[in-house]
């Protein structure tokens, strides 16, 4: 993230996750990233549909996370 940030001035990074991969959602969590909303059958896997959580974080908000993360 520092990269993209430093060497390619992104604003903002997503992650989606499955919903019910629940490990995937806490570490979304975990590190940092709001819940945004959920896509409704938005991927196909196997020819079962799911739904995606749709996570977000900010540059500032990575930035006061890394601050928060370095001094706790």
């Amino acid at each position: 993230m520092e990269v993209g940030i430093e060497y390619m001035n992104v604003e903002k990074f997503e992650i989606a996750c499955i919903v019910e991969n629940v490990g995937s959602n806490k570490i979304a969590q975990k590190i940092g990233y709001i819940l945004e909303g959920t896509k409704r059958n938005a991927i196909r896997v196997n020819n079962k549909i799911y739904a995606m959580n749709q996570y977000g974080m900010l540059k500032s908000e990575y930035t006061k996370h890394r601050t928060i993360a370095s001094t706790g």
